[in-house]
């Protein structure tokens, strides 16, 4: 949930900071829009990226390491919008958005190994099904619980603070 809430709440919170008077941007809606652009157009490489998983000896440590690449960029582009040419920025938000097909098909990618090596699996399918059926949960929750608490925190604090939560929490994630 940490990761998926990060990453289904990125694009809000990046468009929240842009457009946010501390970020001091002339046209925020504009580089907004940009920056959730970076961040989702990347995962296109999700079949690509999914190989490296694929082929790991251990899929934790490449999923823990997206997850701490995604945390640390997201947290750094947050940081630098308004401080930093916008282009290094995208940069930055293109790079967390590569590691994001990890933080959501990564994990699934997951389940089969998890519902063997538990052993529970006992020749029948139903294991299966309710470790798919919680995957499809976490996911639902996270599209919606992520940009909710990016908007309540935006509200409560500011957008970046909400951005460096959720970078925070993808690197809790991580560990």
């Amino acid at each position: 949930m940490l990761a998926r809430g990060a990453d289904g709440g990125a694009a809000v919170g990046l468009v929240l900071l842009a457009v946010s008077p501390a970020a001091g941007l002339h046209h925020g809606a504009r580089a907004g829009g940009l920056l959730a652009a970076a961040l989702t157009a990347p995962h296109l490489l999700g079949p690509w990226v999914a190989r490296r998983l694929d082929r790991a000896r251990d899929s934790r440590r490449v999923l823990a390491a997206a997850f701490a690449a995604y945390g640390i960029a997201l947290g750094a582009a947050s940081l630098g919008l308004g401080r930093f040419p916008l282009a290094v920025v995208l940069v930055a938000v293109a790079a967390a958005g590569a590691c994001g097909p990890l933080l959501t098909g990564g994990l699934s990618s997951r389940l089969a190994g998890i519902v063997t090596a538990s052993g529970r699996n006992g020749g029948t399918d139903r294991p299966q099904g309710r470790a798919e059926g919680w995957d499809a949960v976490t996911y639902g929750l996270a599209g919606t619980l992520g940009p909710a608490l990016v908007a309540v925190l935006s509200s409560a604090t500011t957008a970046l603070a909400a951005m460096l939560t959720l970078a925070a929490a993808t690197v809790a994630a991580a560990a």
